[in-house]
């Protein structure tokens, strides 16, 4: 609860979804899907953080029951965080498990999920459409470094 009372910054953002109605196939993740695990990356290359799935940035709580509802095998809490789960260790690797981890949290009638997460000790990047993106948080927003600025970040922070 107290939660809903902080506003998006550098270590709380809300997503009021994580998994959009349709995918391309069972290998491809939407654009959706993937902005996720961007924050997720981002908050592990900067101070750690906290993510808040099924509860929109205006604090209203969705929650992620109508998300169960799509996957394709266990259609309850426990298939969507192995569904969520695959797709992190996907599109940033398993080896950064150990710096976060997914919370039920049942309120008011709804399912929703905290992610909470550590800093991790190597950058992590994004692979998507064979690009490696490295994303921090800047604020309340994700910041994608460029090459140079990436360099820089690295050296300083994680060096």
């Amino acid at each position: 609860n107290e939660i809903l009372n902080e506003n998006e910054s550098i270590f709380l953002s809300f997503v009021p979804s994580v998994f959009e109605k349709y995918r391309k196939s069972n290998s491809e993740y939407s654009k959706h899907s993937v902005r996720v695990v961007e924050t997720l990356s981002a908050f592990l290359n900067t101070d750690g953080g906290l993510l808040v799935l099924g509860v929109n940035p205006e604090k209203k709580i969705l929650g992620l029951e109508e998300e169960f509802q799509i996957l394709s095998k266990e259609k309850n809490w426990s298939g969507w965080k192995l569904e969520f789960s695959n797709m992190v260790e996907n599109i940033i690797g398993s080896h950064f498990n150990g710096f976060w981890k997914l919370e039920k949290i049942e309120y008011d009638g709804k399912i929703f999920g905290m992610v909470r997460i550590k800093k991790s000790v190597d950058p992590v990047f994004i692979k998507n459409e064979n690009i490696l993106k490295l994303f921090t948080r800047y604020f309340d927003k994700n910041r994608n470094l460029t090459s140079k600025n990436r360099s820089q970040y690295i050296d300083v922070v994680f060096r």
